[in-house]
Parts: structure tokens; C-alpha cells; sequence
């Protein structure tokens, strides 16, 4: 099957490989009707710090600046010395979804101008989001998450 689960989680990791993240490449992908011939991709994104500070592979990251000892895979992303300063993944492909949508409302039970999308959308992402992108994913309206990996 062309459009299957899997398929779009290969999808995200690929588009992930954008990242210039030194630690982890995340990527993700927003679709509508995915298992569907008439598939629409509404958003994607990838980990990447400001534009205007140098990137992770530049050094400009403080969490790559640090060993795993230093600062342990999975640990908060928010505080302390690894703190990460990139917009995730999910966030840039929620941003990617609605930076032309004025007036669109995702949820049918919401009401809003413009017009509606008969569906929530989907998105796939290639890492276990952390929980603020959880919370940005859930307000953003999405339908479904598929992470690659369980939740933590």
C-alpha cells in the first residue's frame, strides 16, 4: 500500500534529515486522508535553530556543545545547561500548515470564517514528540500523531 503508515513515518525521518541538529534529526509531516489516493500533504517541518544565530552545526547550539554525559539524551529541553534553543519539528510543521490558513478552521465543532476542513488532519512525525510539542500538536487541532517509537 503507496500510502501507508509506515511510508509516511519514512517520510518524516527523511524530511528530518534536513535538520541541522547536531544531536537528533526530527522531522514531521502533516497529511490529510493519508491512506487515501487523493493524499494531501498540508505542512512539514524540521529541527533548526534561529536564523539569525549560527547552527547547531556551527556550534551555535548549547545542547550540542555538550557531551552525553553532560546532558543525557531525552532530558528537558527547556532548562539548564541543554537547554535547545531550535523550533522542533512538530511546531515548524504546524507553522508550515496554517501560515496561509486566515480564517480556516480545522475542528468542525469550532466556529470560525472561511471555510472548513471536512477532516482533521494527520501528522507523522520520525521522533516521540516531548511533551510541549504533545500540547502544541493537540491545540493545533491535528486528528492523530503516529510517532516513531513509544510515548515517554
Amino acid at each position: 500500500m503507496r500510502n501507508s503508515t509506515s511510508n509516511w513515518l519514512d517520510n518524516a525521518k527523511v524530511w528530518g534529515q534536513h535538520s541541522p541538529c547536531t544531536r537528533r534529526k526530527v522531522g514531521a509531516i502533516i497529511v490529510a486522508r493519508p491512506w487515501d489516493a487523493d493524499f494531501l500533504v498540508l505542512g512539514k517541518g524540521f529541527n533548526v535553530g534561529p536564523e539569525d544565530e549560527p547552527s547547531c552545526e556551527q556550534g551555535g547550539c548549547p545542547r550540542g556543545r555538550l557531551s552525553y554525559e553532560e546532558c543525557a539524551a531525552y532530558s528537558d529541553y527547556r532548562s539548564g545547561p541543554g537547554r535547545c534553543h531550535a523550533t522542533h519539528a512538530e511546531v515548524r510543521a504546524i507553522e508550515d500548515f496554517t501560515k496561509d490558513m486566515d480564517g480556516v478552521t480545522i475542528d468542525a465543532s469550532v466556529p470560525g470564517w472561511g471555510f472548513r476542513l471536512p477532516y482533521r488532519p494527520i501528522m507523522f512525525v520520525s521522533e516521540v514528540p516531548c511533551k510541549y510539542c504533545w500540547k502544541a500538536i493537540d491545540h493545533a487541532g491535528i486528528g492523530a500523531i503516529f510517532p516513531k517509537g513509544p510515548r515517554r
